[in-house]
């Protein structure tokens, strides 16, 4: 008992005398986390498994905000820096943070678009894999304890969107700071610019997960967000301090471990309900497009990081890694961000809509309502737009003008476009609409980007 005491005191930990039925000390263990926010996922179902699993007798203080003065990659630094001293017990250091500090066992974990679903991201760390990545941490005379599932990160286009590789090209996107995501934007023809939360000005996009874009607001200075690509996921680990974990029995050390794959269901359920929220929020007040990239672009981003693979396979361990998440992973799909029926504003249906509409805009009848000689010569003629099943489709004169997908809230539609004349895909217009007697009629909404022209003349349903 007396070898256990003088262990636990090198550990920084803060453990009573008062013994239970199995005759263990009641312990209690610190725990930094470098967020200020009490609630936060990266830890609160992991420190209420630990407290479930020991029928109280191991509890864990959080240390919430831990070395928050510093900047982001120096705060990681640190707290894994004080671990290993014994200034705490244990850190939650997010996954993507080891490989700059020589720890390669994660990297299969955070490869490009290969964990692209929550599902799956579950079935890694409540896998044997996840024991296999936190062995790399002993490197460092630490011990791995834990692996969390966080959320998914998504494209968040700003000043463009990002839904193919080409529309990578010459971007400076903004990513957190991991070798594998630089590496990534740069196969991808991309600047990645690293980035402390709370910004995103002067980024052309950025590597972002749905909670995250809440709590920052950024969807409002954002194009699109696209609903069917995810890079990798925003996992966290929980390490330890050695002599602290060593002074801990037997039965206490499989209570820290199994904790982690008892949270991580409470974890991915909390990550869904708040995005859930999130969503709610922002499909019903048209905040932010939500696009989809097709199977042949989601095919091509995987080619254009072919490279990256190249690199992370040269390691044994991460190669093998990478082909077991694979096997884990089957046929499934990446998530996909959708506006649930009842809370979808702009991205539901509305069958009134359904058919197809033709107006004929002449050149005085556009010169009255404020276009331009020019412009008017330009639109002037047959239009006809076609809608069905939440897509769209644009006409002029028999020509094609461009195609893309359309949602309703209320009397408030939003058109999306993936094709289009003088107009970026992603691009966004939204206007109000009404129905009377086989009459399609667009208003403008002011303050929202309209379609120039579709406000002229009333559409006729002519199918």
């Amino acid at each position: 008992m007396a070898l256990v005491l003088l262990a636990s005191s090198c550990g920084g930990s803060d453990r009573d005398k008062a013994g239970g039925e199995s005759g263990e000390q009641r312990v209690v263990l610190t725990l930094a986390n470098l967020d200020r926010d009490r609630a936060n996922i990266d830890s609160a179902d992991f420190v209420a498994a630990v407290e479930h699993l020991s029928s109280g007798k191991i509890r864990i203080e959080v240390k919430f905000g831990w070395r928050s003065t510093q900047p982001t990659e120096r705060a990681e630094q640190s707290a894994v820096d004080d671990v290993r001293a014994g200034k705490i017990d244990l850190a939650v250091i997010p996954a993507r943070v080891w490989d700059r500090l020589g720890v390669t066992s994660f990297q299969a974990l955070l490869a490009p678009f290969l964990v692209d679903s929550l599902e799956l991201e579950q079935r890694v760390v409540t896998s044997p894999l996840a024991n296999r990545m936190l062995v790399g941490v002993e490197r460092l005379g630490l011990v791995g304890i834990a692996l969390i599932p966080g959320e998914l990160r998504y494209p968040l286009g700003i000043s463009r969107s990002l839904i193919g590789a080409t529309d990578y090209l010459g971007a400076t996107v903004g990513v957190r700071p991991s070798s594998s995501a630089v590496a990534s934007m740069h196969a991808l023809g991309a600047s990645p610019a690293t980035y402390d939360s709370g910004s995103i000005s002067g980024l052309d996009g950025a590597e972002l997960g749905l909670v995250t874009i809440a709590y920052n607001r950024y969807q409002e200075p954002a194009r699109a967000l696209t609903a069917n690509v995810a890079f990798w996921p925003r996992a966290m680990t929980v390490v330890m301090n050695r002599h602290a974990f060593d002074a801990l029995t037997t039965r206490q050390q499989d209570v820290l471990r199994r904790a982690a794959v008892d949270a991580a269901g409470p974890v991915v359920a909390r990550i869904r309900h708040d995005a859930d929220t999130w969503l709610n929020t922002v499909c019903r007040g048209n905040e932010l497009a939500l696009v989809q990239a097709s199977r042949s672009e989601r095919a091509e981003l995987r080619r254009a990081v072919a490279p990256v693979y190249d690199e992370l396979e040269r390691d044994p361990l991460t190669r093998e890694l990478i082909l077991e998440i694979r096997r884990l992973r089957g046929h499934s799909d990446a998530d996909h961000v959708r506006c649930s029926t009842r809370s979808a504003g702009a991205n539901a249906d509305a069958p009134a809509l359904h058919g197809r509409w033709k107006a004929t805009l002449t050149r005085e009848t556009l010169r009255t309502t404020g276009a331009s000689p020019g412009l008017a010569d330009a639109l002037r003629g047959s239009w006809t737009i076609e809608f069905e099943h939440g897509r769209f489709e644009i006409r002029h004169d028999e020509d094609g003008v461009g195609a893309g997908t359309y949602g309703v809230d209320g009397h408030s539609i939003r058109f999306v476009w993936d094709t289009g004349v003088a107009v970026q895909r992603g691009e966004v217009f939204v206007s109000r609409w009404s129905v009377y007697r086989d009459r399609l009629s667009f208003t403008p909404i002011p303050g929202r980007t309209k379609l120039a022209g579709l406000d002229v003349e009333p559409f006729i349903r002519v199918r």
